[in-house]
């Protein structure tokens, strides 16, 4: 029997017929029963443990859907936008019979005489007297008064009050302000409110063209800050 006709038993030949078959050692016929095909999932199993995935995928989702829902209604609502600001009305001057705010020129010297019928009035109390032809109760910490002034020649002027105040009043510290430019002092008596006297309180430099004085008082007033007929800006001598 020639090389060709020889036949290896069905065992061999089937290992022999399988990639690497030369490196494995060739299992006896008798030993082909106690081979087990691969194991195979049931498919039922399989559609349980997909079904079991999509459940737990679904029930996360639900999860984060009530957690982000919780937070929106527990987190205070965002403020809308504040709307831009509104500009705050200009104050309207208090009217009195006697008084009419009109701007103040330099006279001829260079000087500027503000009397208290032409200054704008403001604030709680302070009013204006027509028979004294002056300013008075000046009791309020918001009371103020200001008057328009229009220069032609600029500089430095001495500041002079026409005032009057009694014992009671005296002491109190009035401020007058022209821009940044600032003269403040104390109100000193003039016995009694009949009786008026003129004094110069500072000096301070004044621009050209129109701007604005206005005086106030500053801290607690006590009684009254005074009683004002005048004030006059008179350019210092070089």
């Amino acid at each position: 029997m020639g090389p060709s006709s020889i036949q290896a038993p069905a065992a061999e030949l089937d290992v022999l017929a399988c990639p690497g078959a030369r490196e494995r050692l060739v299992l006896p016929s008798c030993d082909r029963q106690k081979l087990t095909p691969p194991h195979r999932e049931d498919p039922v199993n399989i559609a349980a443990r997909t079904r079991a995935r999509w459940l737990v995928f679904l029930a996360s989702g639900f999860i984060v859907a009530l957690l982000m829902h919780t937070v929106d209604h527990c987190m205070p609502a965002q403020a809308a936008a504040a709307p831009p600001p509104t500009k705050k009305p200009a104050e309207k001057p208090k009217q009195f019979e006697g008084n009419k705010p009109e701007p103040v020129s330099q006279t001829k010297d260079g000087s500027l005489t503000l009397p208290a019928s032409k200054c704008e009035v403001f604030g709680k109390t302070l009013g204006y007297m027509k028979e004294d032809r002056a300013l008075g109760y000046w009791n309020s910490a918001d009371d103020r008064a200001a008057w328009t002034l229009d220069v032609a020649k600029p500089g430095k002027f001495e500041v002079w009050f026409e005032w009057s105040c009694a014992d009671d009043s005296a002491g109190n510290t009035f401020l007058l302000e022209i821009g940044k430019n600032q003269v403040k002092g104390k109100v000193p008596s003039t016995k009694k409110w009949e009786k008026h006297e003129k004094a110069k309180f500072g000096e301070i430099d004044v621009p050209a063209g129109k701007s604005r004085l206005e005086i106030s008082a500053v801290g607690k007033i006590t009684e009254a800050l005074y009683d004002l007929r005048e004030v006059r800006l008179v350019p210092v001598k070089k």
